[in-house]
């Protein structure tokens, strides 16, 4: 389509408005796709063959990254950089312009030969500046036959474009900038919250070894049983603190093989059943419905039952009014696809589910602390808990496929339902 002659001198006959820009921007999610979508808009209304947005990775680079590109040659779009020296890119960084090249160019905007040579009718090359620094270019050729050469009225519409391309490239940066601080803040706080949590346990193995050794030097057998027991109790605290750090420290794949749920069940029974006793607190686990086969990681399961088993009792042994049994019950069902409360793409997961449920009689949770009742370090034990237990278990559960759901009320307990997939493989 060829402008009016009177068009040729304004803006005023684009067939682009900034609307159709940003409501192409607000359907594009990514960077790359932004990029692209201007370039798709700088292509058609400049009405060139092909483009590219080049980025100035640095003052002593001496390449050009291409961050989008639309009508190159498949040779420069694989390398993905383009030879910044004699390049019309180079001319346009330095002066800060706008550059128009008319005429047959050969390789005009490479520079290089190790590509093939290439006739271009007009070049057009725009710098992307903000607040006066260059970020980079954008670049638009007219390479078919007859083509018109770009002229002024292009320069400047090219520079609108480049502008919003600009844009867009710094507030990607300053996004990723503000990631990296976050990731860093995140980072201290998880370095204060587990030198805070081995503080603890060093007191402790520091006050048990005390006793052992103030007991072998009385010749006092309580005193020194009775600081093996906090050594004990101490090193168990350390060594689960560490396997959830290693839970949480990287995304795994479940390695699913088959095991029969009630020996785990049994086992938590076995492992657990001493110290609900000593906390007053009775521990009922029911294998009877138990007795089937999952295909699933054994370890991180037992692991995350450990997790809630431990909470629901000390939740429990927490609770000193004296109006109640206090009890934490265990269970795990087999369930079919149709007996599981999931939405249908949740469902469509696995035919066969399993249940573990661990509930308690104790306090119950506040409304206040659900909310962050998942984040790592945050303990409503004080200095007796790590605060990473749950974190952990839930990522357990979510790398498996499947789903954790908390029911509570104050006053009369709480109940975590952890819903597993049974699949022999990964999806």
């Amino acid at each position: 389509m060829e402008p009016r002659a009177g068009d040729r001198e304004s803006l005023t006959g684009t067939r682009f408005t900034f609307q159709d820009i940003f409501q192409s921007l607000t359907c594009a999610l990514r960077f790359e796709e932004m990029l692209d979508c201007i370039l798709s808009v700088a292509l058609r209304e400049l009405e060139a063959d092909e483009g590219s947005i080049l980025l100035l990775v640095g003052e002593e680079s001496r390449e050009l990254k291409m961050l989008a590109s639309r009508g190159l040659p498949e040779e420069i779009v694989k390398r993905g950089y383009v030879p910044r020296a004699g390049s019309p890119s180079e001319r346009a960084l330095l002066e800060q312009r706008p550059l128009i090249l008319n005429g047959t160019l050969e390789t005009a905007g490479t520079a290089s030969r190790e590509f093939q040579p290439r006739q271009i009718r007009s070049a057009l090359c725009v710098p992307l500046l903000v607040s006066g620094r260059v970020l980079g270019t954008l670049n638009l050729n007219r390479t078919r036959e007859g083509a018109l050469p770009f002229d002024d009225r292009d320069s400047r519409l090219g520079q609108m474009l480049a502008s919003q391309a600009a844009m867009v490239i710094e507030n990607h940066r300053l996004y990723e900038e503000l990631q990296q601080r976050e990731r860093l803040a995140a980072l201290g706080e998880v370095v204060a919250g587990i030198a805070h949590c081995v503080k603890n346990m060093l007191a402790g193995l520091q006050g048990g070894l005390g006793l052992v050794k103030m007991g072998v030097e009385q010749q006092n057998c309580d005193l020194a049983e009775k600081g093996l027991e906090i050594l004990t109790r101490s090193v168990a605290m350390l060594s689960n603190l560490m396997l959830d750090l290693l839970d949480l420290s990287k995304d795994r794949t479940p390695i699913r093989e088959p095991f029969i749920v009630q020996e785990v069940l049994e086992y938590i029974a076995d492992l657990l059943g001493t110290k609900a006793s000593t906390m007053g607190v009775q521990l009922e686990v029911e294998t009877k419905e138990a007795h089937f086969e999952l295909w699933a990681d054994r370890n991180q399961i037992t692991r995350a039952l450990l997790n809630l088993v431990v909470n629901a009792i000390e939740a429990c042994g927490e609770d000193h009014s004296g109006q109640k049994a206090l009890c934490v019950q265990v269970r795990a069902q087999r369930l079919g696809s149709e007996d599981v409360l999931l939405a249908p793409d949740e469902l469509a997961k696995a035919p066969e589910w399993a249940l573990f449920e661990v509930a308690d009689n104790g306090p119950g949770i506040p409304p206040d602390v659900i909310p962050r009742l998942w984040d790592p370090f945050f303990s409503t034990k004080g200095s007796k808990g790590t605060g990473i237990g749950l974190a952990a278990v839930r990522k357990t559960v979510s790398e498996h496929g499947g789903k954790i759901h908390l029911d509570t009320e104050v006053g009369r307990g709480t109940k975590f339902m952890m819903l597993i997939p049974n699949l022999k493989s990964a999806n």
